[in-house]
Formats: C-alpha cells, sequence, structure tokens
C-alpha cells in the first residue's frame, strides 16, 4: 500500500502570508488599480490568479505610465534595488512595501555596517535573485570589489583569491534568506579558515531552515518526493535539490504535472511545498494523490491538511521559543509553519 508523508511546513511562509494578506486588503478595498512591481511571489498560479482579479505585474519602465492619483504599487516579498524604490518615490505613485521582515532586516544590517566603517560584504547567495539584487543595491561603493556574491562553496573557493587581495578589510557574511543550510555552512567553515576578522549575520529564516531540516528527513524515509512549487522559486528548487540527495524527487508546479505513472504502490512518497506555493495547490496535489488506487490508510485526506495548515485563533494561549528580537519587533516560534510577530511596545517585563 502506498503510505504519503505531509510536511508540517508544506506552503506559504509567514512572510509571503503577510504579503498576499497586504494585496488581498487593497484589492477589497477596490478603490486603486493595482500593479506589482516584478512577480509578488515567484508562482505562476497565484499571478495568473491575480491577473484574472484586475492586478497587473509591470516592470520598472512601465511606472512613468502610472497614475498618482488612481494608481498603486506593490513592491514584492523579495525585496526592490534601492534605485526602484526610489523611482516609485521620485514618481509621487502611491506604494505599499510587501518585503518580507527578514529582507528588510538584512537591509538594515548592511546600512548600520555601513556607517561604523568601510567594510566589504561576502553574500551566500544567487546574484541574479531579486533578494540579492536589493541588498547588493543597498552596499556603496559596491562597484570597488566592496561586496561578492558567491552561490555556494565551490563559487567561494573560486573567488578565494580576490578574498586574499583585500584580507585587511573587515568582511561582513550574509545569506539570502531562502540559502541552502548545508551550502551556508560550507562556506562558513570556509571562511574561517582564511580570516579572522568577520563579522558573520546568519540571515536564513529560521522557518526555511526547518522547512529544509523536515524536508531531508522525509526524504530519507520516502521511496520518491514530491515537491510542489514554482520552477522560479528559490527555496523551492533549494528543496528538490536537498530531496533530490536522497531519494528521486518529482517538482510539480501543480496537480496537473503530477505523473502519477512514477508513484507505484508499496511506495512511501514525501510531499512538501515552497514558501510561495498557495495552500490550493498543496490540496489539489494531496486530493488526487490520496484518491490514487492503494494508498495506505492513515491520517485522512482532510487530517493531513488540518495537521499542515494548522493556525491559532484568536484568545488561544500558546508557548513560543523567541528566535529574533528587532528593534521596533520580536519574532517568536510558536510550532507551527507561521511566525508570531510582537510588537516591542507591546512586550511586559516582568523582571
Amino acid at each position: 500500500m502506498m503510505k504519503l508523508l505531509l510536511s508540517e511546513y508544506a506552503g506559504f511562509c509567514f512572510g509571503v502570508k503577510r504579503a498576499v494578506d497586504l494585496l488581498e486588503k487593497q484589492i477589497q478595498k477596490g478603490d486603486k488599480r493595482i500593479f506589482m512591481l516584478g512577480h509578488l511571489i515567484h508562482n505562476d498560479d497565484f499571478l495568473r490568479d491575480m491577473e484574472k482579479r484586475g492586478v497587473k505585474c509591470i516592470e520598472e519602465s512601465e511606472l512613468e505610465q502610472l497614475n498618482p492619483e488612481t494608481d498603486l504599487v506593490i513592491l514584492r516579498t523579495h525585496g526592490v534595488k534601492a534605485e526602484m524604490e526610489q523611482h516609485v518615490k521620485d514618481l509621487g505613485l502611491p506604494y505599499l512595501d510587501t518585503a518580507c521582515p527578514y529582507v528588510k532586516k538584512i537591509h538594515n544590517i548592511v546600512k548600520t555596517e555601513q556607517e561604523t566603517d568601510d567594510p566589504q560584504f561576502i553574500i551566500i547567495g544567487d546574484k541574479n535573485h531579486p533578494e540579492v539584487e536589493g541588498i547588493v543595491s543597498r552596499i556603496e561603493k559596491r562597484d570597488n570589489d566592496l561586496v561578492l556574491v558567491c552561490k555556494d562553496a565551490e563559487e567561494l573557493e573560486k573567488k578565494t583569491a580576490i578574498l586574499a587581495k583585500t584580507s585587511k578589510r573587515r568582511w561582513i557574511i550574509l545569506a539570502q534568506t531562502t540559502q541552502n543550510i548545508a551550502e551556508w555552512k560550507k562556506c562558513l567553515k570556509k571562511l574561517k579558515k582564511l580570516y579572522t576578522n568577520l563579522t558573520i549575520f546568519d540571515t536564513i529564516c529560521y522557518v526555511t531552515e526547518k522547512r529544509q531540516c523536515e524536508a531531508a528527513s522525509i526524504a530519507r524515509m520516502s521511496d520518491m518526493m514530491v515537491v510542489i512549487g514554482g520552477k522560479a522559486s528559490s527555496n523551492t528548487n533549494k528543496l528538490a535539490e536537498i530531496t533530490s540527495e536522497y531519494c528521486p524527487t518529482l517538482l510539480i508546479e501543480n496537480e496537473s504535472e503530477l505523473k502519477t505513472h512514477s508513484l507505484k504502490p508499496n511506495m512511501t512518497v514525501g510531499i512538501t511545498a515552497g514558501a510561495s506555493t498557495p495552500d490550493r495547490i498543496i490540496e489539489e496535489v494531496l486530493k488526487t494523490m490520496s484518491e490514487m488506487k492503494n494508498v495506505e490508510e492513515g491520517m485522512s485526506f482532510q487530517e493531513m491538511l488540518d495537521h499542515s495548515f494548522r493556525t491559532l485563533v484568536t484568545g488561544e494561549r500558546v508557548t513560543g521559543v523567541i528566535t529574533s528580537i528587532l528593534p521596533n519587533e520580536i519574532h517568536v516560534d510558536l510550532g507551527i509553519k507561521h511566525t508570531g510577530i510582537l510588537p516591542a511596545d507591546e512586550v511586559a517585563d516582568d523582571s
């Protein structure tokens, strides 16, 4: 009999859910035309749904065609380049910044670290990803070897000659929020052997870390993994990379790509999804798989959904672990896939 294992952390992360909720509120208002500056999230199904609802995706070159009186610009969850955000402001366009708080945290680190001296930056991530482009754009004099972007330990190794020439400077080490945890650790090990003047900021989203660790754990117990998410999604692709180290992995965007002929009786099939994958898409994939013959009777389809998509209700008392303290808010791990955020001025000091 086939057994299905669903990741508890499948689907929207806190940052994406926050952005989608903010966009939904603007749609419900209905008082302005809404334009996303670039893809709000990396999921084609979601973007098609938004287009059907009148929310258009535009490039920076189209900004000047908008009307400040009637239009609203939505800045993507990954953050945008500093000069792009300034362009929106210069045009007097009303805008809503939906950048993930974890991305904004990196922007603040970059700003603060440059106020003290003239450090150099190493960013472990994809140089072509919007998040990394936005970070790099906030580093002054970035054309003077002050920033180095490496996607993994192998690329970092190739650029050690550049590092050697500038070893006297202080290095600030950052990671793309969705970076592969294993690669990040390899890079840190390499850098610590080369230099002592490092300031390391572990900027990987902790939910990303949990999602990756759980995906690896499920993959070890599975004969096949199904990873659901957009092909352009960084965190989805990293999940597929991780699980493929342990078992064959099928990366799909939605249930229409589910190759049922790859799934055989007596298989244990693990299922996870990227942080930008809507619950609806996950539900459709699960429904298709649960309706296949020879699926082991364990948790029902609805029970699997309830377990993975568990949320909290107003007034419910929970215990959490503080994972990050920022100037204006505190982030708390609540044991579910969404992060709890407490405004700093609402936290009591019982000491």
